[in-house]
């Protein structure tokens, strides 16, 4: 083929070049992270319910009379427990909190890198000259 097609191809392949991946390696991490970030949050929710229902037990086992509790050793033990818990519960959310949003950070700056390009194409046929351009950024 002429010098002139061959060129219109190369320029026609340049153009119609596939868009790069959605799915970068530091967006792929960033998923990653996210559903760990998820998994931990939810752990930390199982946790506070398990501890908000370990002080219901305490508090049912010694009311707030004004006399003394029976079963005062064992409603420590819960309070105690629910204390632990707790604090697990705050972790788990801290922790889970940070993990979406540093998923959300390298999610923004993982995107793929789009090529700037110039393409320009001399287009002769007979009866018709002209140029292709297209500009990519």
């Amino acid at each position: 083929p002429p010098a002139e097609e061959r060129t219109a191809r190369a320029a026609d392949q340049a153009i119609d070049a596939p868009a790069p991946s959605l799915f970068t390696g530091k967006r792929k991490l960033a998923l990653g992270l996210a559903g760990g970030g998820l998994l931990v949050l939810v752990g930390g929710a199982i946790l506070g319910t398990q501890a908000s229902g370990l002080e219901s037990e305490a508090f049912a086992l010694c009311p707030d009379s004004g006399a003394p509790c029976p079963d005062a050793t064992a409603a420590n033990d819960r309070l105690a427990s629910a204390r632990s818990r707790a604090l697990v519960a705050d972790v788990a959310y801290g922790v889970g909190a940070a993990a979406i949003v540093g998923a959300t950070v390298l999610w923004f700056t993982g995107a793929p890198a789009r090529p700037s390009s110039v393409a320009v194409a001399p287009r002769i046929r007979p009866g018709y000259a002209g140029l292709a351009v297209q500009v990519r950024f």
